[in-house]
């Protein structure tokens, strides 16, 4: 018999970079972007302070592609998080986000937001998703009042 919970301790994850852009400087400002740590125990932190509160709107774009690859992301998708927010077990892809990130941020409930959103030590401690072990890329942007307000990039390595 197959010890899945042997062969999940085997992965390890590796944070290599992480960057923070504001796209609308007006709307926010990033007063923390952070990779803390290295190798298994890395981990990013942010903090978006709201210049003009409140979120009434607010959309996510992720995306997940092998690094060094001109090839299509293996994850291109967008959500409404307002949405999504009121009724987490509508989506189940983005409930399983959410329930892995939701401890580490106080973006905790639906639209508006009237408060700084804060991220505090999120590692990647084990795979969402079954992938092979690869460099990747991941982008994530957010739209909040209908404009793309700000943008993170990530490099993270999976090896077993």
């Amino acid at each position: 018999m197959l010890d899945i919970f042997k062969f999940a301790k085997a992965i390890v994850f590796t944070i290599k970079s992480f960057e923070c852009r504001v796209l609308n400087p007006e709307f926010l400002n990033v007063s923390l972007c952070g990779l803390y740590g290295n190798g298994r125990k890395s981990s990013v932190s942010t903090t978006l302070h709201l210049l003009q509160p409140p979120i009434t709107s607010a959309n996510i774009t992720i995306q997940i592609g092998f690094h060094d690859s001109n090839s299509p992301y293996l994850v291109n998708a967008t959500w409404d998080l307002c949405t999504i927010m009121q009724n987490r077990q509508r989506n189940r892809s983005l409930n399983r986000l959410f329930n892995y990130v939701g401890p580490y941020t106080n973006f905790n409930h639906s639209c508006p937001y009237h408060h700084d959103i804060l991220v505090r030590n999120v590692s990647l401690t084990k795979p969402l998703v079954p992938i092979p072990n690869s460099a990747y890329k991941v982008s994530v942007e957010i739209l909040m009042n209908k404009k793309y307000r700000v943008k993170f990039n990530a490099r993270v390595d999976l090896v077993n």
